[in-house]
């Protein structure tokens, strides 16, 4: 933020106040609507499977969007882990939707965290061999959201 000393006030002296120019204020209608609608997608997704991971990882298992974790303890921990970040991200999306300036960071956050993600999961392809429904799973899932968010970013970059 811009600012600039106050003169010719004694009760002012030393006191700093924001340019006109700092004192703009960036609404949300300056996101391109292609950007939001993406960023609004993403961030649902990351909310919705967040939220079932950490909350009901066992529904996430009965509807095959997450590994069967039932009696493995350490494992559901990761997927509610997993959940977590995915929660927060998508959280941290919404919020940030109201300046392009947020929102940029927030695309970027989610393009790295997916793009961790799919790399995990090609790492997990070379250690097991063979590919399985997890892994395929966690590919195509963060995959679309590199996908999104990388779109969401390109779209901001135009505003």
């Amino acid at each position: 933020m811009s600012y600039r000393r106050t003169t010719g006030s004694t009760s002012g002296v030393g006191r700093r106040k924001p340019t006109a120019q700092a004192r703009k204020e960036i609404h949300a209608s300056e996101i391109p609507a292609s950007a939001r609608a993406l960023l609004l997608a993403g961030g649902t997704v990351h909310v919705a499977y967040g939220l079932g991971s950490l909350l009901t990882p066992e529904s996430m298992v009965s509807a095959r969007y997450a590994p069967d974790t039932h009696n493995l303890a350490d494992p559901r921990l990761l997927l509610r882990a997993f959940g977590g970040h995915l929660l927060l991200s998508g959280c941290l999306t919404f919020a940030a939707m109201r300046s392009p300036r947020q929102a940029r960071s927030a695309a970027l956050l989610c393009l790295l965290i997916n793009s961790f993600d799919v790399t995990a999961a090609i790492l997990e392809l070379r250690a097991r061999g063979q590919s399985d429904q997890t892994v395929k799973g966690g590919i195509a899932l963060s995959g679309s959201g590199v996908v999104t968010f990388a779109a969401a970013l390109l779209a901001l970059s135009w505003a």
